[in-house]
């Protein structure tokens, strides 16, 4: 079952699950998990196995061998109608992580993972919901800004976010392909403001492969999967001791 979506997820459940059932003052987890293989919008190119990653990711969260995750505390957003699923639109998405703002406390694992894809919006970037069109994607794709907002209201002190996404997953058509300001990519997980800032208290992002092109298709995962943004992160029992710090 555990195929293609990396290292990052091993981690995550390998280094929290243990530590969260131990510690009997650590919140509870809460999750969202998003896959999308086709899109609505045919210039929005269709991924493999984005679908049955997530829902994979998914089960291994709820898992009683795992993490353990409550079913109430979890949600699994897929592009295609699915028993046990929402669809993942644009309103679904926001309201599934208004709903982790709303729901976790200052002590609670908060996780985010997508696997989808998204382009370049102005300075920063946009995430596709199944709904979104890459031409309209100001007005219907999910910005990273609207992201920020929601996040930078969470009072989780403890967020992980998991991203396998590919920004130039898209057909241009007649149009210039937008330009790529990776620079900016991602800070919508880590920090607060206009400029860029170091990451805010125990917030760790977890990637599974470059911005601008597909993550690897493999039957089994490696090490080399593995991305951390931070050096300071990319010792496993450095993280944990950030995240399950009081």
């Amino acid at each position: 079952m555990l195929k293609r979506f990396g290292l990052w997820a091993l981690v995550v459940v390998a280094s929290f699950g243990s530590t969260l059932r131990a510690d009997e003052q650590t919140g509870r987890p809460f999750v969202v998990v998003v896959g999308i293989d086709k899109y609505q919008d045919p210039q929005i190119k269709p991924r493999k196995h984005a679908e049955a990653d997530a829902k994979a990711l998914y089960d291994l969260f709820l898992s009683k061998d795992h993490l353990g995750v409550e079913r109430d505390h979890a949600k699994l957003l897929l592009g295609s109608a699915k028993e046990g699923a929402e669809q993942a639109t644009r309103a679904n998405i926001l309201a599934a992580l208004h709903w982790l703002e709303k729901s976790a406390k200052k002590d609670d694992l908060v996780i985010f993972a997508i696997f989808a894809h998204g382009a370049p919006l102005g300075e920063r970037s946009c995430y596709f919901a199944v709904d979104s069109t890459f031409k309209n994607r100001a007005k219907d794709a999910i910005a990273s800004g609207d992201i920020e907002q929601i996040i930078d209201k969470l009072p989780s002190q403890r967020f992980v976010a998991m991203v396998d996404v590919n920004f130039m997953g898209f057909d241009p058509g007649k149009e210039k392909a937008p330009d790529p300001n990776t620079q900016n990519f991602y800070r919508e997980f880590l920090s607060a403001g206009d400029e860029p800032k170091d990451p805010q208290p125990s917030r760790v992002l977890f990637l599974a492969g470059s911005a601008t092109k597909p993550s690897l298709d493999l039957e089994t995962v490696s090490y080399t999967h593995l991305t951390l943004p931070f050096g300071r992160y990319s010792d496993v029992r450095a993280i944990e001791r950030r995240l399950t710090a009081s």
